[in-house]
This record gives structure tokens, C-alpha cells and sequence, in this order.
């Protein structure tokens, strides 16, 4: 009986094991994921031609004003776009890169006549073959003035467009079109887009919220957002095609799209739960339950190929994480890179792992590979978290990451190879003293760069929280860069991010994340501090080979700078061949950064204006301030009138 009793147990679970996979199957995620490397995932429709890599270039030049110039780059699979059963929607991102370049002609001068514009669409299969577009171009190739307006358009646009209309209409805007060449809403761009810049765009919708929002900016920088309500169920057929269209009609324009890369998931919760209900039924179990007693084996092939699935899945979820970076790697490949990760190509050492420099034997490029090391605390949150975040980001000063790969238990990322290596290593490891005044002024100032692109320039706040000399790589010319997002957090502008652990480095890890748990701005800004002021005295932040008072580098140079001898604090390596003036600059300005009141601190744009001399110094106070915390209602939180010099500190003028 106990024996019938557990097979009756175990055909129980197996079969409803089997029909939970039937039904997240019938009923599970759809989603879509390419970026262009190349012309064969797209079609081109008239002026459109592929330029190599992954550049299109959508109307010609060289027919002129008279005739006019249309084209278009269109995905060649549709995209499901919502749910038949529910009608929900999809998420979906894409990120692009264009460039619009405007030459007069002949008497037509006017700036404002520049035409037509540029537009990301999505539209039914069957309006993509016949959305047509005049052969004198306008309308960004999208519309006729028979067709513009119709219903049967099955149209949604976002257009950045040029050109001067009666609509209207800004010259210069970038617009929600639906159905028509007429915007739903619209905002004005505040530099030309057909200035000739590489513009980049990135256009998020969110399905359970119908919220469209776009944002746009040159030169890595986010300068246009719009946003716009919209149910796109009620425009837009279950699949759909995705592309771009542009055309030029009263001046000679030229569309370029540099690269595109799109990714979209459809997840259905309730619909797996409600295809399960309709599974299950007695004859199901009944079926199941025979096969197991012929086969009892077979039990445990189910299990095996039950949890072989799951582990599939979560690797597809992965996957499916990563598939807007730029690419993805072998293990082989990257193993025979990096002579299979020999020790000879070891060029780092972090806590996170190692990197490697490798050669990529198709093309021939040098990279830098970064292994996670299994002994680390990095897991796949903190490979995803880095991954996420820093292949959204685009500035001179961040490190660029090339590619991922993750087999044979491993986490690998693919950076682009910075020559000079780690700036730690050259101001006190291996190659201490290599490095000349007028390379390390410019690497404080690279660093801050950085910093205000994080903090101040990107649609959301990124707050690293591991700034240190170690995560910042200088290139062939001694350029900074600032890399490692393995423990970086998006947060609102002009918010604490409160976390439950502690994140950072001793030694550049600000008082106030020691004992509260929390990162902000601020925090970014101390660690910069501690770094400038290593880079400025060539010793580590915290050295505890030193005696006291010498083993915290902050409490060192102040105390100098109370007895009026910062510049005793120089590095020795620099033999005296240096700024005077840059040099007290930089300290000065790594002493207030490191000002343990975080509400004392200057913003990161006080910050660039101090190291290129155009804010004055302000006075700070003789000694090194105390810290002390207090709790409050959130938790501990720092008290300005908690931070209380001695007597004899004198007073300040720092900016409250």
C-alpha cells in the first residue's frame, strides 16, 4: 500500500509538472531581440542603401531639389506587438543612432527650409507595403496628402523632424505621430538636427502603463524628452513592422542611420495561469499516470528533463537580458584570446575578479577581458546590474563595453584595452613615476567628466559607488576613463539611494555609507576626492604600512594644510616638476570633497568649474571636521551641526 501510495504521489506531481510546461509553452513569453551589424536583417525601399557596418543611408543627395529624395529601412520579421487573448501590451526599447546632414540650394538659404526629417515607425505588414511616399520626397516618406490622416494607415511614428510647415508646427522638433504627419504631441529640439552631429535616441514603451517616452541628445548628452499617453492596441494590428523613413524635398538632406538595435518581451502571467486551468483535466492525468507505471524509468527522465528546462530558462533569461550589447562571445573564443587565461596575460586584479588582455583571432583587435571570479561577491545580479547599465551609457569617459559571454559556469565581459592600464598602477605600483603632472591634472579633470555625465547628464542618475584609482583606465594618450558598474544604481535625480549593505572600498567609501547603508551623489563625490588627492600626493588613500597620523591620506593633508605645508604633500615621483598652482588646486579641492558632512560637499559640477579656475576656493576650516550621526525617523542620517570643528579650527567659508 505505502508503495502504491507513493507512485500514486509521484504521478501526481509528474503530471502536473507536464502540464504546467505544456502550458507556459502555449501561453508563455514572446519577445524579440536584433541589432543591425550589417544589410541582411533589413529591407530598403527606394533611395535606402546600405554604406557597410552598420550604416544606411536613406534619401540621396544627388537628385536634387526638383526631384526629391525618399527611403526607408525596414526589419524584415514582424514584431508581436500584444497579446490576442488579453490584449496586453509589449515592452519594448530601442536604441539608435542617426545623422542628418543639411546643405542649401541654390537661393534657398533659409536654415528653416531644411526637409524633411527622419522617423522610427511601426505599422501593420500590410501598410509598410503600401504607406507610400511621393517621388518628390516629404512627409517623411511615411504619408501622401490622399492617405494622411486614414485609419487604414495602422501607423505609430516618432519623427525628428526638419522641416518648416504650415501645420503648425516647430521647424525643429521631434514629434508622436499616429496616423498622421500632424504630431499627437511634440517638443522642440534646442540644437538643429540636421546639424550634422550623431544624434542618439533611445524610445522605451511600457505596456502595462501605455506610456511612450523618448529621449534624444548629441555629443553624450540627453537634451530632448517627450512623453506621450498611448494604448497602441488601439492603433496598431497584433504584429507589426518596424523601421525607419526619411526624405528630403526642399534642400538637399542627407539621413544616415548609424546603428539600431531593438529588443521587445511580451510576458503573460495571467495567461499562463488561466491556459493551466483549461489543461488539467482527469484524462490528462489518467494518460500520464499509465505511462509512468509501464515505465517507472521514465520518472526520472521527466525530472531530469524537467529541471534540465529550468536551467535552460534561466540561462534564456539571461540571454534574453544582454541581447541589446553589442555582442556576444564564445567561451572558446575568448579563451583562446587570452591564451586560455594565462597568467601571462593577467594585466588586473580587482576583487571582482581578473582582467586579461586578448586578441580576437577573426579580427585582429585587442580587448580586455574581465573574468568574475567565483570566490567574489559578484554574482549574476551584480554581471547583469554592470552590464544594463553601462551599455546605456555613452561618454569619452567611460570605458566601452564590447561584448559578454557566459558558458561553462563563467561570467566574462569584453571591454575595449586601455594601454596604460589602472591609474593606481601608476601612481604607486609598478610604474610609479611614469606619470607626468600635465597627464594627471587631466585624468582629475577626465574623472569629473565622467561624474557629471553620470550625475547631472543622463535621463537617470547613476550613482557608481566603487570610484577608485584601480576602476579608473587611461588609453594611449593618457586619457581617463572610468570603468567597473558591477555595483553602480540607477536612481532619480535628487534622491538617496538606501540599500541594505555597504558598497565600496575603504578608503574611499564616505563616512555617512559606513554606517547608514546609503549612496548618493555625494558619496560618488568623496570617492572622487580621495582619488584626487592620491593622484596629487601619489599614495594610497589608506596605506596602514604608514604610522599614524600618515595611514589616512585625508587626514594627512589636512593636517599639512592647517600648518600651512600642503604643498610638503606633493608626490616625490614628480621631482618637483609641477604646477604649483593646479597642484594646491587639486588637493584643496580632494580636501573639500572629502569633507565628512555630506551636505558640505560640492556638486560634481562645482567640482569642473574648480579645476578649470572658474569659481573661487572657498575657506576650508584649519582641521579635519568630526563626523557624528544621529538616528532619525529613515534611519541614521548625518547632522550639519553635528560636524563641529575644534576650537581652534577657525572659521569656514564653505558653501551650505
Amino acid at each position: 500500500m505505502a508503495v502504491s501510495m507513493s507512485k500514486l504521489l509521484v504521478i501526481y506531481i509528474v503530471s502536473e509538472c507536464l502540464l504546467l510546461q505544456i502550458s507556459v509553452t502555449e501561453a508563455g513569453d514572446a519577445s524579440a531581440s536584433f541589432e543591425l551589424h550589417g544589410g541582411k536583417l533589413v529591407q530598403l525601399d527606394g533611395d535606402a542603401k546600405f554604406m557597410g557596418g552598420s550604416v544606411f543611408q536613406l534619401t540621396d543627395s544627388s537628385k536634387g531639389l526638383r526631384s526629391g529624395s525618399a527611403g526607408r529601412v525596414v526589419y524584415m520579421n514582424t514584431i508581436t506587438l500584444w497579446n490576442s487573448s488579453t490584449k496586453s501590451s509589449a515592452n519594448f526599447t530601442t536604441h539608435f543612432q542617426f545623422q542628418i546632414n543639411w546643405t542649401p540650394n541654390g537661393d534657398n538659404k533659409s536654415i528653416d527650409n531644411g526637409g524633411d526629417g527622419l522617423a522610427f515607425f511601426m505599422a501593420a505588414p500590410e501598410s509598410g507595403n503600401h504607406l507610400g511616399y511621393r517621388t518628390d520626397g516629404g512627409w517623411l516618406g511615411l504619408f501622401t496628402p490622399n492617405k494622411n490622416g486614414n485609419l487604414s494607415n495602422k501607423l505609430v511614428a516618432v519623427e525628428f523632424d526638419t522641416y518648416s510647415s504650415n501645420r503648425g508646427e516647430n521647424s525643429n522638433h521631434i514629434g508622436i505621430d499616429i496616423n498622421n504627419i500632424t504630431s499627437k504631441a511634440s517638443v522642440p529640439a534646442n540644437q538643429r538636427l540636421n546639424n550634422g552631429k550623431i544624434w542618439n535616441a533611445r524610445i522605451d514603451y511600457c505596456g502595462n502603463e501605455n506610456m511612450l517616452n523618448v529621449s534624444a541628445g548629441s555629443e553624450g548628452q540627453v537634451s530632448v524628452r517627450l512623453s506621450y499617453e498611448v494604448n497602441l492596441t488601439k492603433y496598431l494590428p497584433q504584429c507589426v513592422v518596424v523601421g525607419f523613413s526619411a526624405s528630403a524635398s526642399e534642400s538637399s538632406e542627407i539621413h544616415r542611420l548609424i546603428s539600431w538595435n531593438f529588443s521587445s518581451i511580451l510576458s503573460n502571467s495571467s495567461g499562463i495561469q488561466s491556459s493551466r486551468k483549461k489543461k488539467i483535466s482527469w484524462k490528462a492525468i489518467i494518460i500520464v499516470s499509465s505511462a509512468i507505471l509501464v515505465a517507472v524509468p521514465l520518472v526520472s527522465f521527466v525530472f531530469y528533463r524537467y529541471s534540465r528546462r529550468n536551467r535552460e530558462k534561466q540561462q534564456s533569461d539571461m540571454d534574453m537580458a544582454l541581447d541589446h550589447v553589442p555582442r556576444r562571445f564564445t567561451y572558446a573564443e575568448l579563451s583562446s584570446s587570452t591564451s586560455r587565461f594565462s597568467e601571462q596575460k593577467r594585466v588586473g586584479r580587482g576583487g571582482f575578479g581578473d582582467v586579461y588582455k586578448g586578441i580576437l583571432v577573426k579580427s585582429d583587435e585587442t580587448v580586455a577581458v574581465k573574468r568574475i571570479s567565483a570566490a567574489s561577491k559578484q554574482g549574476k545580479k551584480e554581471y547583469l546590474a554592470e552590464i544594463r547599465t553601462i551599455t546605456r551609457l555613452r561618454h569619452r569617459n567611460l570605458v566601452q563595453l564590447l561584448g559578454w559571454c557566459h558558458e561553462k559556469g563563467q561570467l566574462l565581459l569584453v571591454y575595449e584595452y586601455m594601454p596604460n592600464g589602472s591609474l593606481d598602477n601608476l601612481l604607486f605600483g609598478r610604474r610609479r613615476g611614469e606619470l607626468q603632472w600635465n597627464h594627471r591634472y587631466r585624468i582629475a579633470t577626465d574623472i569629473a567628466n565622467a561624474l557629471l555625465y553620470l550625475h547631472d547628464l543622463w535621463d537617470e542618475c547613476v550613482v557608481h559607488r566603487d570610484i577608485k584609482s584601480s576602476n579608473v583606465l587611461l588609453d594611449s594618450e593618457f586619457n581617463a576613463k572610468l570603468g567597473d558598474f558591477g555595483l553602480a544604481r540607477l536612481v532619480k535625480h535628487d534622491q538617496w539611494l538606501k540599500t541594505t549593505k555597504i558598497a565600496g572600498t575603504l578608503g574611499y567609501l564616505a563616512p555617512e555609507c559606513a554606517v547608514t547603508g546609503i549612496s548618493s551623489t555625494e558619496s560618488d563625490v568623496f570617492s572622487f576626492g580621495a582619488v584626487a588627492l592620491e593622484i596629487a600626493c601619489g599614495r594610497p588613500a589608506l596605506d596602514h604600512n604608514l604610522e599614524s597620523p600618515k595611514i589616512r591620506l585625508v587626514q594627512w593633508v589636512w593636517d599639512l594644510y592647517g600648518e600651512g605645508r600642503l604643498i610638503d604633500a606633493a608626490d616625490s615621483n614628480l621631482l618637483g616638476i609641477f604646477d604649483r598652482v593646479e597642484l594646491e588646486q587639486l588637493m584643496m579641492i580632494g580636501l573639500w570633497c572629502s569633507h565628512p558632512d555630506p551636505a558640505t560637499r560640492p556638486k560634481i559640477r562645482q567640482v569642473l568649474q574648480l579645476l578649470n579656475f572658474e569659481l573661487p576656493m572657498p575657506r576650508l576650516p584649519s582641521t579635519l571636521p568630526r563626523a557624528t550621526y544621529s538616528p532619525l525617523e529613515q534611519g541614521f542620517f548625518p547632522h550639519s551641526s553635528d560636524f563641529a570643528a575644534p576650537p581652534d579650527s577657525g572659521s569656514s567659508d564653505i558653501p551650505r
